[in-house]
C-alpha cells in the first residue's frame, strides 16, 4: 500500500483498520500485538504471547487476533475493515495459499474473511512511523514477558529451524572436543558437510568404512522434538 493509500485509508471515518505486527525475543519468545483505529483514532488493542514459534507465526496469529477483535466491533463500522501489517510473506498467505506452519491460523482467517467479506489485507512499510504499526510493533514486544501459554505446541517453523540448528550445535560441540591440534593453532572455523563425496557414497551405510577409507569422522546425531 502507498503512503497516500494509507492516508486515504485512515481518513474514512466508517472503516476499522486493523495493524498487527509479532515479535521474536531474543530469548527466542514469540509474541504478536494489535490494535485497531477508527478515523485516525485507537479504539482497542490486544496483545499476547505464543508457545514454541517464529516470528512468521507471531505475525499471523496477530492478524487472526486483530480480526476476531474487530469483528466483535462490527457495529462501529458499516464498511471495510482492513488488516495492515508490515510483514509480505505474512500477507501473502492471508491473501492466498496457506503456508505449511501455523496453516490452521491462516484457514481460520481466510474462512472468517469469507463468512463476513469486505475484510481486505494490506501490506505497510515497517518502521515508516505509520502510528498503528508501530503501536502494534510496541504491543508485540512488551508480550514477549508474557508467561508461555500451558500446553502450547511448536509449530512447524519452530521444528524446522531445531532441526537445522542441532546437528550444527552437535558438530560444533565435537570439533570444540574434538578437533586435531594441528587445526586447533590453526583456528579453524568448523565446517559442517552435508554430503558425502561422490566416490564415498556407497559407503554411507558403513561408518566405520567410512571413517577408515576417508579419514573422516561419521557424526549421527539424533533430534527429539515435541509431538
Amino acid at each position: 500500500m502507498t503512503v497516500i493509500g494509507l492516508v486515504l485509508l485512515r481518513a474514512l471515518p466508517l472503516t476499522l483498520v486493523v495493524y498487527s505486527d509479532g515479535s521474536l525475543s531474543s530469548e527466542g519468545a514469540a509474541s504478536y500485538g494489535f490494535t485497531i483505529h477508527q478515523n485516525n483514532i485507537p479504539i482497542f488493542d490486544g496483545s499476547g504471547r505464543l508457545g514454541p514459534a517464529e516470528v512468521f507465526d507471531a505475525e499471523a496469529t496477530g492478524a487472526l487476533e486483530g480480526l476476531k477483535a474487530a469483528l466483535n466491533l462490527r457495529e462501529l463500522a458499516t464498511q471495510n475493515i482492513f488488516i495492515c501489517l508490515d510483514n509480505l510473506a505474512a500477507a501473502t498467505c492471508l491473501r492466498g495459499t496457506p503456508s505449511e506452519s501455523s496453516q490452521k491460523v491462516f484457514l481460520e482467517f481466510q474462512a472468517l474473511t469469507t463468512s463476513h467479506g469486505a475484510i481486505q489485507v494490506r501490506w505497510v512499510p515497517g518502521h515508516s512511523n505509520i502510528p498503528g504499526n508501530e503501536q502494534a510493533d510496541k504491543l508485540a514486544k512488551a508480550a514477549s514477558s508474557l508467561p508461555e501459554p500451558e500446553g502450547a505446541q511448536p509449530t512447524l517453523a519452530y521444528l524446522r529451524r531445531i532441526a537445522r540448528q542441532k546437528p550444527k550445535e552437535a558438530f560444533q560441540a565435537w570439533w570444540s572436543a574434538s578437533a586435531p591440534e594441528q587445526y586447533k593453532r590453526l583456528n579453524l572455523k568448523q565446517t559442517c558437510v552435508y554430503r558425502y563425496p561422490p566416490k564415498f557414497w556407497p559407503l554411507y551405510r558403513y561408518p566405520d568404512k567410512w571413517e577408515k577409507l576417508s579419514g573422516y569422522r561419521y557424526i549421527q546425531v539424533d533430534i527429539h522434538t515435541a509431538t
